[in-house]
């Protein structure tokens, strides 16, 4: 089973973790950041919850492009402007794409949701 495959097996936390901003994240979220050697990314949205934790509901996408760079953006819901656009000059990030939310400063997958 890849990546993807077990990801999608979350549907729900029975724990909550905390990253040193103080952000909250789940089962699925730690899943991902012990599969994917990817706890840079739990800190990098919680460095921004400082200046974003008004929003309720924050959509974030991860994009990798060919040459390795990333592309990391925020925005309220999926059909609004982005509030942020980060640009990862490189990673190795297992996965192409990837989009999860943050809901009331709590870092979830999709199907958590």
């Amino acid at each position: 089973m890849g990546l993807e495959e077990e990801l999608q097996q979350f549907t729900g936390t029975e724990r909550y973790y905390r990253n040193f901003t103080g952000l909250l994240y789940t089962d699925g979220i730690q899943h991902l950041a012990e599969k994917a050697n990817s706890y840079w990314l739990i800190d990098l949205v919680g460095s921004y919850q400082h200046k974003y934790r008004y929003l309720p509901f924050q959509f974030w996408e991860f994009n990798k492009k060919q040459d390795k760079s990333a592309e990391i953006t925020m925005k309220e819901d999926a059909d609004k402007p982005y509030k942020i656009k980060q640009h990862i000059h490189y990673t190795d990030f297992p996965l192409t794409y990837f989009s999860f939310y943050c809901v009331n400063n709590v870092m979830i997958l999709k199907t958590e949701y």
